[in-house]
């Protein structure tokens, strides 16, 4: 019975003496910093993407390869790194194309599916205590990128139109 306490309680410890948490906490807010990245640069990423999807519709750049694809369509931020489209939807589409973002969603459909089939039709099963709290998590994840996605999106658009929507005409999404 010790044991079972002794060994995560050691682990614990262990973290809060070793880590650098000053430094860690510094690291960690300047990899978040967001303050280089605009929404005009934001606006002509997903511009530049969009080229991206048309260039390779069907199959995508491949997984992992949207930095690559991009090369050839890149006009936003030339000096630095664009590794990812600053959008999941159009970032999936990007790497997969068109066949491989229906995939992604015919599994999470079906995932979401077979999660609120437990829950709804197999209460007092086991495990169904372990669905639910699943289908709250999925559900969770599901409306925090959507609410992040329209935020980020309603940002771009209304900083554009305050700019006089010089480049937001540009924008066919």
């Amino acid at each position: 019975m010790i044991h079972d306490v002794s060994i995560p309680a050691a682990l614990i410890v262990l973290a809060v003496v070793f880590l650098p948490t000053r430094e860690l906490a510094d690291r960690f807010a300047s990899t978040a910093d967001t303050d280089l990245l605009t929404s005009e640069t934001r606006v002509a990423i997903w511009r530049d993407t969009i080229h991206e999807i048309e260039a390779y519709k069907w199959t995508g750049s491949g997984l992992g390869a949207y930095e690559r694809g991009l090369y050839k369509y890149k006009t936003a931020a030339p000096t630095n790194t664009v590794d990812f489209a600053h959008n999941d939807y159009l970032q999936i589409v990007a790497e997969l194309g068109f066949v491989g973002a229906a995939l992604v969603a015919a599994l999470l459909v079906a995932v979401l599916w077979n999660v609120l089939r437990v829950v709804l039709w197999s209460r007092g099963q086991p495990n169904w205590e372990l669905a639910v709290g699943l289908l709250g998590a999925l559900l969770t994840i599901g409306l925090l990128a959507n609410v992040f996605t329209a935020v980020f999106v309603s940002k771009a658009i209304f900083d554009y139109e305050l700019s006089g929507g010089r480049q937001l005409r540009e924008l066919s999404i």
